[in-house]
């Protein structure tokens, strides 16, 4: 990919926080963690992506960050898939505005997303912002975890990487 040691990557972070790596114009990458999860995702377009663990939470959150659409559609939805879905809009709403790299400086109720019956996701918004597609992973039945790429190939399937090996991986890079 690279081809670089570890003690040749400098990582700083833009104005709004979003790590990259210095110098390399066509590597981008995106992590987030939660509980017994670490994903990450590379590509040569700028990237999103959030995990979280379906955990109970009080709905009215969403009153209050989400965009009315969603309010909505969380509402209409039977009592025992609005948790599900709640945690499917935040993390497409997190993977988005990571791509996008200006944190939270762009308010959640700013843009919506429309998932439809078959699975499709639609983003609805007014702001200005290169096409984006977004794509749902099943990694583990407990979490909920969302991509967003400026293009719309997507991975089949999810690399997974044990620690030990991962940790072998950078160790070889180290000299």
């Amino acid at each position: 990919m690279l081809s670089l040691h570890n003690n040749q990557l400098s990582f700083k972070k833009n104005s709004w926080g979003k790590p990259y790596l210095a110098g390399s114009h066509d590597f981008h990458f995106n992590v987030s963690h939660s509980n017994a999860w670490v994903i990450c995702a590379v590509d040569s377009l700028p990237v999103g992506l959030d995990i979280e663990l379906v955990a109970p939470v009080n709905l009215t959150i969403a009153d209050r960050f989400f965009a009315a659409p969603e309010v909505r559609q969380l509402h209409n939805l039977p009592a025992e898939m609005r948790l599900d879905r709640f945690y499917e809009l935040w993390t497409l709403k997190e993977s988005y505005i990571k791509s996008i790299g200006k944190g939270l400086s762009i308010p959640l109720s700013a843009f919506a997303f429309h998932i439809s019956p078959d699975g499709q996701i639609r983003l609805v918004t007014s702001l200005e912002h290169e096409p984006v597609y977004f794509r749902q992973y099943d990694l583990d039945p407990r979490y909920k975890l969302s991509v967003c790429l400026r293009q719309v190939v997507f991975p089949d399937e999810i690399v997974r990487i044990p620690f030990r090996e991962l940790v072998r991986e950078f160790q070889s890079y180290s000299t």
